[in-house]
Order: structure tokens, then C-alpha cells, then sequence
């Protein structure tokens, strides 16, 4: 079907926008499948060790899953995308536009609802996370955990203790705090300044501190009065403009993709009219 130079162009563009979007998901689904590949031989192997491990190789699936699921879902929309724009075809173009509406319309919606309703989360959040600590957190190192996981990865990254601080451990019923050496611990080690964050990432148990961290803790070797609420909302602030500027970009470029469609669907219209 011959169409405007015009029409070629806006043709060409979203081509080449969804050919990367296809290529990202055929990324996204190779990533998740080699994951649960890993996985699986993790599985095998804790089998001879540690059981608590399990948690950790379920919490790994479920990413890989969540990837494969979003990979998926970016190759259908990518190859609707492309090859509604390269054959011209119009019910893929309808289509594939108005998934992009749907998302464009999710997407705002749930931004709508985290502004109106910010304080109501931030009320309630705390009381969660208190609760959870209490019930859950270990302070192992080398956790089956998923929430432990969670709480020493952000104490670590944030350079914080706690919700609020170090206290919000006093009730943590699953937590040993009786050292090695008979010596009470007061703050878990993820309160700690860890001096080598980059191999704790990769392996916990690797993790550097001041002997008496746990047990004599000060402003020096720890983070015990800095909760990580607030250093996670600091931090968040302080990235503020960048995550407003991604999300605007990304929204204009669904409105041009939402555009480009419709464009080229007129085109064929005004093309069969001729």
C-alpha cells in the first residue's frame, strides 16, 4: 500500500521504537528463564545444606517469573507494534494502540492515587513494618528470610537502623542476641557501618565492621539512631526529579507511539478512499 512521505516516516519511527521494545522483551524473558535455570541447580543444592535456604531460591523465582511475565508482555506489544507499522496492518495497529492507551490511562491512575494518598501510607506504613520486624526478622546474615533479606539490604545501602532507629528491634521475637561469645548484642549487624558494601551485596557473611559494634554501639561504627524510613524517603526526594523526568519522558513517548498508530491508520483510510 503506497502512502505519504509523511506517513513513511512516522512508519519508520515506530518500527524502530518497537523493534527495540521486542528486543528488551526477548532480553527480559532470557534473563528470567536463565534464572530459574540457576535457580533450580540452587535448589538441588541446598537440598545437602542449609534448609532455610529455600525461602531465598523461591524469592528468586518469583523475580525470574515477574521477568519472564513482563518480557512476554513487552514481545507481544513490541511485535504488534512492529509489524502492524511494516505491513500496515490496521487491527494490529488498533490493537496495539489501545494496549498503550490502557497502560497510559494504569499508569496516570496510579499516580493519581500515590498523591492523593501519600500521607495515608506514611501513617500506616510504619505500624506494617514495626509489626513484621517483630514477627519475622532473624538478624542473620545469612537469611532465609525474604524480609530479613529485605531489612539488611536497606540498612546496609541507606546506612540506617530500623524504621525509626535502633530500638525497633527490642521486640524482635526472632532474633538470637546472644553472640558467638556470650556477649549480648543491642543492634543487629546490618547496623553497622559495613566498610565493604560492594561484597556484601554478593555475599553477606563476607561483611566488615568494628568488633564492638553490636554490643558498644556510637555514631562512630554504626547507624543506630539513623531510622531508614527517613533515609529512604531523603533519598527518594533527593531523586525526585529524575524519577518525575523518566516518567514524564516515558509517558510522552506512549502518547507519540498512541499518535504515530493512529496516524498511520488514518493513512490507510484516507489511502482506500482515493
Amino acid at each position: 500500500m503506497a502512502i505519504g512521505c509523511g506517513a513513511s516516516i512516522v512508519k519508520i519511527i515506530l518500527f524502530v521504537v518497537n523493534f527495540i521494545f521486542f528486543f528488551l522483551g526477548i532480553l527480559a524473558v532470557a534473563l528470567g528463564i536463565t534464572a530459574i535455570v540457576k535457580n533450580s541447580a540452587l535448589e538441588v543444592l541446598t537440598q545437602f545444606g542449609d534448609a532455610e535456604n529455600y525461602d531465598v531460591t523461591s524469592l528468586l523465582r518469583t523475580g525470574a517469573v515477574v521477568l519472564i511475565v513482563g518480557g512476554v508482555f513487552a514481545l507481544v506489544v513490541g511485535f504488534l507494534g512492529c509489524c502492524g507499522a511494516w505491513k500496515m496492518h490496521k487491527l494490529m495497529l488498533q490493537i496495539y494502540a489501545g494496549i498503550i492507551i490502557i497502560i497510559l490511562i494504569i499508569e496516570l491512575t496510579a499516580t493519581i492515587i500515590a498523591i492523593v494518598f501519600t500521607s495515608d501510607v506514611t501513617s500506616k506504613l510504619k505500624p506494617i513494618l514495626l509489626e513484621r520486624i517483630d514477627a519475622k526478622f532473624d538478624g542473620k546474615l545469612n537469611t532465609g528470610d525474604a524480609f530479613t533479606l529485605g531489612v539488611n539490604f536497606a540498612q546496609v545501602k541507606f546506612d540506617c537502623c530500623g524504621v525509626n532507629n535502633y530500638t525497633d528491634f527490642d521486640g524482635a521475637n526472632n532474633w538470637n542476641k546472644t553472640l558467638s561469645d556470650g556477649r549480648t548484642a543491642s543492634i543487629p549487624v546490618t547496623c553497622c557501618k559495613i566498610t565493604n558494601k560492594d561484597s556484601f551485596y554478593d555475599n553477606p557473611s563476607s561483611a566488615k565492621y568494628e568488633a564492638n559494634c553490636q554490643t558498644s554501639p556510637s555514631d562512630v561504627n554504626s547507624n543506630w539512631k539513623k531510622g531508614c524510613y527517613s533515609s529512604i524517603y531523603d533519598y527518594a526526594k533527593d531523586n525526585a526529579a529524575l524519577v518525575i523526568g523518566v516518567g514524564i519522558t516515558i509517558v510522552i513517548a506512549q502518547v507519540f507511539c498512541i499518535f504515530f498508530a493512529c496516524c498511520l491508520i488514518r493513512a490507510m483510510k484516507d489511502q482506500l478512499n482515493m
